[in-house]
């Protein structure tokens, strides 16, 4: 029998560009990584690499993809900064006006 794997995600960030991108990864099999990002799930090899930068050259392939055909990828700090946002009903996160009941 084959050895067992632990199908754990691991985290892993990547700048690209001065962007800084995130995704996570699991092992699939003694040469395949499993890779997830918003948007984006892939299996590729790391066969002469390591697992984390077979991921990181995957998430890197799929960001220029994106970005060549001018679709919006989201960025890792953009997407925290939208988390830590002070929230205030009557405005929205960008603070664009809301309309309020009265």
């Amino acid at each position: 029998m084959g050895r067992a794997f632990v199908r754990k995600l691991t985290f892993f960030t990547h700048t690209i560009d001065g962007r800084l991108y995130g995704g996570w990864y699991r092992l699939e099999s003694t040469t395949d990584v499993e890779v997830q990002a918003m948007g984006f799930l892939q299996r590729t090899s790391w066969e002469g690499s390591t697992p984390e930068a077979a991921a990181r050259r995957c998430l890197e392939e799929f960001v220029r993809q994106r970005t060549d055909a001018s679709k919006p990828t989201p960025v890792l700090g953009e997407m925290q900064a939208d988390l830590h946002a002070p929230s205030n009903p009557a405005t929205g996160s960008d603070g664009s006006s809301r309309p309020t009941k009265q």
